[in-house]
């Protein structure tokens, strides 16, 4: 198990030092610390709510009248509930805690807990796939499930998120089930059902409420177990009279149904233990979300933030460059769902593995005899005077020759898991981690049957075979480490020097409190985190007017408009549109939004009752928040990779209301919106195009330093790498 942790942590090791960049690169990405930027701006928000909790002892220190907490920096000025996973916070005081004698901060603590993760996920996997195929399964499925480069993608030093939980909680929960379906002692059934139900509590602590369909995911491969082996029994290599649960005898049968009382306490004490820690909300909020038939990114009347995601885009399936299937990671491409799980040589042992669990069913009962019940160690296959007469028997006692039942459970939840895991791995790149977990687990078994083989091969050379099954293993894993140990190799932080001077010039220079930065979405949390200053749009605030309102300040032709936006929203956020939407529908209230906003106030309130119909109370209200009298701080933040998000801003900013417009193939600031065409050739097709792009706000503040009348420099700077503007409102 060593080994597997090692290979876990040291696969990573080169995205903490940054080792695929020169040293004066990797100096810009460094903070005072001696440690990298995080990686993703998501980090910056679970670092946020950790300082809010050792600060307050609370994960904001605001709340509504009614009690619930509320953050103050997102979302801005509505603000939104920051009730939130507490699980990733008490993981990462606790590290905190444990490294504050040598020095460790914080910011330490957050920045290396993904690697304790995954070393934990591989210690996990290591004992399940131990308990499932012997030795060298272990050793394969630990390396295989913590080194899927679908999860190292997502878990490596410096991404501070959620995901890290993932691979660990979901062995620990097929772990514990098939324990609670295989053990005969009541005491293990008891202890694996209790295990079952704090990993489900855990996982709802430590993930959303999403962590609770992967709960279910496996307790429905333990029903299946269960259907299976009650209308089936010859199956599972029992006879019809232990799994009967009718007749006269039925208090006696359910005695002799291990596995159903298992399966039953597990489900009860996962009940009992999430109602406590969750209340009853939890479970009403994750039937709603199992019956939402739309996708996470498709959008409505409304556009949808989380369209321009990558990681929840559908992902191919499969690389169309057949060179490409036997690896686990192609620089520079989005990862398919045969590369995340470490390519085509690790499907093929996990189709492997859950062959050789099936063929194990078709043994006869009589084998399975030859070892007394309360001797039998996993895949049991011989007999104890066997072993007494020939010592290297004694491994063959943990090989793949599962006993029929251990097969039967272990092929209805892994087998439920992979087809889960595919079908949640189509709805989005992210959900490929989890994918892995089964895959690795499965193709563990089939490397350790092949060790079995080779351990059963003739008398002696015992020091041969065991050279010979772990370079077997070391086969099996060497493509998935090689790509994740690439992946960390080139790992970048989302963040550089540029990003903090600029923030750290905020938080000394703005005069209010309450001042607000106004960017595009992604890199909004970093700027709320280090200039303790609020944005206005940030990855938890998915709203489409949202998106609609900042797009158009950043791409309109007039910078007037541009600032009058900002200052609208700085005032009221979206509620002016959205209140004009329930009397004139979307389009339209967008539509007049844009007009007014470059009236006057008091020609605002004539036209809204005049032309559009409100009363004369309602068109005051309206006017009144789209000219706020109160003009608070705004800065607006340009950085230089916001350029090549330009076609997305295009695709909200110019929303088609009747069907959501097309997705631009192509987001690149230089680069044609279909794709055709680099802008920098001398076409008149090219020129004529960046002039017309050139108009934008965003263009002229960046390129053409012209603010108008609408904004004021405040803060340029560059570091070699990012280029960021600060623009202040006027």
């Amino acid at each position: 198990m060593a080994a597997v942790i090692a290979a876990a942590v040291l696969v990573r090791l080169p995205a903490s030092r940054l080792s695929g960049m020169s040293q004066e690169k990797r100096a810009v990405y460094m903070t005072e610390e001696g440690l990298p930027y995080l990686t993703d701006p998501d980090s910056y928000y679970h670092a946020r709510i950790v300082e809010n909790d050792l600060a307050y002892g609370a994960l904001s220190d605001k709340q509504r009248e009614d009690g619930v907490l509320w953050d103050t920096q997102s979302k801005y000025p509505e603000g939104r509930s920051a009730e939130y996973q507490k699980g990733i916070v008490y993981a990462a005081e606790a590290v905190s805690t444990v490294i504050r004698p040598f020095g460790g901060t914080v910011y330490a603590a957050s920045f290396w807990l993904p690697s304790v993760m995954a070393a934990m996920a591989a210690a996990a996997a290591c004992i399940l796939g131990y308990r499932l195929s012997g030795t060298a399964a272990g050793l394969t499925a630990g390396i295989l499930v913590s080194c899927a480069t679908a999860f190292t993608a997502r878990v490596l030093p410096g991404r501070f998120d959620t995901d890290m939980f993932s691979a660990v909680m979901d062995v620990l929960l097929i772990l514990a089930m098939t324990e609670a379906l295989r053990a005969q002692n009541i005491r293990k059934r008891v202890t694996a059902a209790a295990g079952f139900g704090l990993t489900a509590v855990l996982y709802s602590l430590c993930w959303s409420v999403y962590a609770m369909m992967f709960s279910v995911l496996t307790a429905a491969g333990g029903a299946f177990y269960l259907i299976v082996r009650t209308f089936i029994p010859d199956a599972a290599g029992i006879g019809k009279r232990d799994c009967t649960v009718s007749g006269s005898g039925r208090r006696m049968a359910f005695r002799r149904r291990t596995d159903l009382q298992g399966w039953i306490l597990s489900m009860g004490l996962m009940t009992a233990f999430l109602i406590p820690v969750n209340g009853f909300s939890f479970f009403r909020t994750f039937i709603r979300r199992v019956f939402w038939a739309g996708s996470m990114t498709e959008s409505g009347t409304l556009p949808n933030l989380l369209a321009s995601v990558t990681e929840l885009n559908r992902p191919v399936v499969i690389p169309a460059d057949p060179a490409e299937w036997f690896v686990s990671y192609v620089p520079g491409k989005t990862l398919t769902v045969l590369n995340g799980i470490g390519g085509a040589a690790v499907g093929i042992l996990c189709a492997g593995g859950l062959v050789i669990l099936i063929l194990s069913l078709f043994r006869s009962a009589a084998q399975d005899n030859r070892v007394p019940e309360d001797e039998r160690t996993d895949f049991p296959c011989v007999s104890s005077e066997d072993v007494a007469a020939c010592p290297e028997n004694a491994e063959s006692r943990r090989v793949p020759i599962q006993e029929r039942r251990g097969s039967l459970v272990y092929i209805c939840v892994l087998g439920t898991w992979l087809a889960g895991g595919i079908y949640a791995s189509l709805q989005g790149i992210r959900f490929v981690q989890h994918l892995s977990v089964p895959v690795g687990l499965l193709a563990g078994a089939c490397v350790g049957y092949a060790a079995y083989c080779i351990m059963q091969f003739k008398r002696g050379l015992r020091p041969v075979k065991i050279l010979a099954v772990l370079l077997i293993c070391a086969a099996a894993a060497a493509i998935p480490v090689w790509g994740s140990a690439e992946i960390c190799r080139q790992n970048r932080p989302s963040v550089s020097d540029a990003l903090a001077e600029g923030m750290k010039w905020v938080r000394e220079n703005a005069e209010n409190e309450d001042a607000v930065i106004a960017s595009w979405w992604d890199l909004c949390y970093y700027y709320e985190y280090a200039s303790g200053h609020p944005a206005f749009w940030d990855g938890g605030s998915q709203e489409g007017a949202r998106a609609i309102l900042i797009a158009k300040a950043l791409t309109s032709r007039d910078p007037v408009l541009s600032g009058r936006i900002l200052q609208m929203m700085a005032g009221y956020g979206k509620r002016p549109v959205t209140e004009m939407a329930e009397q004139l529908g979307e389009k339209n209230a967008f539509d007049v939004l844009w007009k007014v906003l470059l009236m006057q106030r008091d020609e605002t309130e004539r036209y809204l009752q005049e032309t559009c119909g409100f009363t004369g109370e309602k068109a005051a209200e309206l006017a009144e928040m789209i000219h706020p009298e109160q003009e608070r701080e705004v800065y607006m933040v340009i950085s230089g990779d916001m350029l090549y998000k330009l076609g997305w801003i295009e695709y909200y900013a110019d929303w088609d209301f009747a069907d959501g417009g097309r997705k631009p193939a192509a987001t690149v600031y230089n680069v044609m919106p279909d794709g055709s065409e680099n802008m920098k050739s001398e076409s008149e097709k090219a020129r004529a195009f960046f002039e017309d792009r050139a108009k934008e706000t965003i263009w002229r503040l960046f390129f053409r330093a012209d603010g108008g009348e609408a904004f004021a420099p405040a803060f340029e700077t560059s570091d070699g790498i990012s280029q960021i503007q600060i623009w202040k409102v006027l």
